[in-house]
């Protein structure tokens, strides 16, 4: 596999994870409100968040920028998923 799929293959994970990482983010501070143990729960949504961020930067040396920007559509469609799973939240139509 050359390097234009590593980086692909980098910053598909490298979104998934961050945009997991702050829906994790975002349940700690919901459980926070709720008064429930709350600090593992961001604090393991801020460091995959960190992950994610440089999974992305390291992408960024193995493929073109111009389609690893179009691969950032992933974070949006992700979102709905991570949302619902996590946080179960509805998707308003």
């Amino acid at each position: 596999m050359n390097d234009l799929w590593y980086g692909v293959l980098l910053n598909l994970i490298g979104s998934l994870t961050i945009n997991g990482a702050t829906n994790l983010m975002k349940l700690g501070v919901v459980r926070r409100a709720e008064e429930r143990a709350w600090r593992i729960v961001w604090y393991v949504g801020a460091s995959l968040f960190a992950a994610g961020n440089l999974l992305n930067f390291r992408s960024l040396s193995l493929a073109p920028q111009t389609l690893l920007a179009a691969l950032g559509a992933v974070q949006f469609v992700s979102n709905v998923f991570f949302a619902r799973t996590l946080l179960g939240e509805e998707a308003d139509a």
